[in-house]
């Protein structure tokens, strides 16, 4: 296959990497699933055109750029773990999304119905309100840049790239696609937040109709349909579309920038206020199923049959108000106690928080992987052991140090960890990949690997028997390993 050609490096090294297939191509150059040997882990890998990993402006910008836009923590960024150059080659290494592009889900499926399309805008909103109270303008929201898994939860990628072209000039091809440019990035150098308001207008648009506001094929008709067309309305392009999305679509593209919503959130609620009674609950519903199907799920409260006598129910009222909560910090996830201590995955900033239950404080924060999810306390030596979902690792927090003191690398996408400090044995569901894997808590090695159903989350281990239990999402069932024979019973 010719150099020229995409995807000519299939099945070659670049670096610590193994291309195994093409995702993509466009202007800004090629991205691939690659196995990252050193980490042991499937990467999304980015290669930037030859023309711009050449030009030594755009070098210093991109990865001032990918720099800041690393640092972006909110669920619906795609996380960048690392980037740089490798022999004169720009690249960036991104997780690997399971899913589609909204682009292609949209040619393959045409319009959405209303209450999907806002799901996936409110979550692609949230992505950008995070990132503009960082200073970071995508510049480039389209389709083609939004991926949505099969449980319906939306991710935003390439945050930082096209500022990074465009500052240099490299303005051809895909960087800032015409089709959702704000008017005024035709005409000034001055762009802020509201560009990116435009564009995801723009994306609700073609969700609703399933075709983009304007139909151009050249950069001049791009530069008439956003400065001079009138704002298509959804309404005439599908009847089947409530009026109001109308006035939502005109508001949201609106030709000056101060006219606009003011936030991406304020578009993402206006859709969402537009929707029937109904459709709302089934695109909350989109929403909440997206985010059991990607983070761990707390346990559901049962409703209760017994009534307190009234004054007890009205002094548990009085005291659920008037309680003061331990502030953790943004998004705590898993939960593990040891006597006196609460331990508390925090996805937000990939650390765990250490609350003495005494004085009810935070007395630690410490580092660990990517979207640390389950946690599990080893009454033995005191060692929490940390799920990093978003890179496919255990962390092993050694409480003496106040430090993780040890990776291990286990299947993808890992979600819950349980402990038998009896035989020293942890085990770990692999969501991403339907296993679990047996790790030696003396060594911190994996010793095994067991294949069990579909998407698996919680793991507990029988006290009595050793027996291994699993819960799956995937086939709404509980397997049983026996951990003699290491095989699903």
């Amino acid at each position: 296959m010719s150099s020229a050609e995409p995807g000519w490096r299939v099945g070659s090294r670049f670096g610590p990497y193994h291309l195994k297939r093409l995702l993509g191509s466009g202007g800004m150059g090629e991205v691939y699933e690659a196995e990252d040997t050193v980490r042991k882990r499937l990467v999304a890998l980015k290669l930037m055109s030859p023309n711009m990993s050449r030009d030594p402006v755009f070098r210093a910008r991109m990865k001032r750029e990918a720099h800041t836009a690393g640092r972006l923590t909110e669920p619906h960024v795609v996380p960048i773990h690392d980037y740089g150059e490798i022999d004169g080659q720009l690249y960036v290494d991104m997780r690997l999304i399971n899913g589609h592009d909204l682009h292609a889900v949209l040619a393959r499926d045409g319009a959405m119905s209303a209450p999907k399309a806002v799901a996936i805008v409110r979550q692609i909103a949230e992505a950008l309100d995070a990132a503009h109270e960082s200073g970071v303008i995508h510049r480039d929201v389209k389709p083609a840049n939004i991926l949505v898994t099969e449980s319906g939860f939306a991710y935003l990628v390439d945050f930082g790239l096209a500022r990074a072209a465009s500052d240099v000039g490299l303005t051809t091809g895909t960087v800032g696609t015409w089709g959702y440019m704000a008017p005024e990035r035709f005409t000034t150098d001055e762009v802020t937040s509201l560009a990116d308001v435009y564009a995801l207008a723009c994306v609700l648009y073609e969700c609703l109709t399933g075709s983009p506001p304007y139909r151009i094929d050249s950069i001049e008709a791009a530069y008439m349909a956003h400065q001079h067309q009138p704002i298509p309305l959804p309404s005439q392009a599908r009847p089947t579309i409530p009026l109001v999305f109308d006035r939502i679509i005109a508001k949201g593209m609106a030709k000056n920038p101060v006219d606009r919503y003011a936030s991406a959130g304020d578009l993402g609620r206006a859709a969402h206020n537009a929707l029937t009674a109904t459709d709302q609950t089934q695109a909350d519903r989109i929403v909440a199923h997206s985010q059991s199907a990607t983070m761990p799920a707390g346990p559901a409260e049962l409703p209760s049959t017994h009534h307190d006598p009234p004054d007890f129910a009205a002094r548990r009222r009085r005291n659920l108000v008037t309680a003061t909560p331990i502030r953790v910090g943004a998004r705590p996830f898993g939960l593990a106690v040891n006597p006196g201590t609460v331990y508390v995955a925090k996805a937000s900033d990939n650390s765990v928080s250490v609350i003495n239950t005494k004085s009810r404080r935070v007395i630690a924060t410490i580092s660990v992987g990517e979207l640390p999810w389950w946690l599990a306390v080893d009454p033995n030596t005191g060692q929490v052991y940390a799920t990093n979902h978003g890179e496919d690792t255990v962390s092993v927090i050694d409480m003496d140090a106040r430090e993780a003191t040890a990776t291990i690398h286990v299947g993808r996408e890992p979600a819950a960890v349980a402990l038998n400090p009896t035989t020293r044995t942890a085990y770990v569901t692999n969501h991403g990949e339907s296993t679990v894997s047996v790790i030696d808590m003396d060594t911190h090695r994996v010793t095994a690997t067991i294949g069990v159903g579909a998407k698996p989350r919680g793991i507990a281990v029988c006290p009595d028997t050793g027996a291994v239990y699993v819960a799956h999402i995937g086939t709404n069932a509980v397997s049983v390993i026996d951990t003699q024979t290491r095989k699903v019973t």
